[in-house]
């Protein structure tokens, strides 16, 4: 009886940003003509999609993982260092794309956060940030035909 209560409560974050998105794409087929709206309608639809698949890792205990007890854990403290380099992260991708533009700065931010801040091999790091760069190229150059911004030096 506590899962299913919790499970209920936990869904209400997934409700509101369902109804957030339905009103952004109802904004754009309302209010925007043709070519402005490819971007509410795809970042809509996307968000739809996604909040599918978290409703159904909530509701499904073979998609998700138990939680943890964690009543006699004590509170645990994010250092200060980690939360300078995360911002020194945000700093270094908003000069990147700044000196750069997008296309060269994203693959490397996304290299650099992935193998160091999420500890993860430079392999899987690589494929992501290639795979990521491919999508985001697709999706706003072919799809959208809309430019991206394309640095000081390109």
């Amino acid at each position: 009886m506590a899962k299913t209560a919790t499970n209920t409560t936990s869904i209400a974050p997934v409700v509101f940003i369902f109804c957030f998105t339905v009103g952004y794409i109802a904004t754009g087929y309302i209010y925007l003509d043709e070519e402005s709206r490819h971007v509410p309608i795809l970042t809509g639809y996307v968000t739809i999609f996604l909040l599918a698949l978290e409703t159904l890792k909530r509701f499904m205990p073979s998609m998700a993982e138990e939680p943890k007890d964690t009543s006699g854990m004590e509170a645990v403290t994010v250092e200060l260092s980690r939360e300078v380099i995360g911002l020194a992260y945000v700093v270094f991708l908003a000069a990147m794309i700044y000196v750069f533009g997008f296309y060269a700065a994203i693959p490397v931010y996304l290299f650099v956060a992935i193998a160091f801040l999420g500890s993860q091999t430079k392999k899987t790091a690589g494929i992501s940030a290639i795979i990521a760069s491919i999508v985001i190229y697709v999706v706003f150059e072919l799809i959208l035909e809309t430019r991206l911004y394309q640095g000081l030096f390109f």
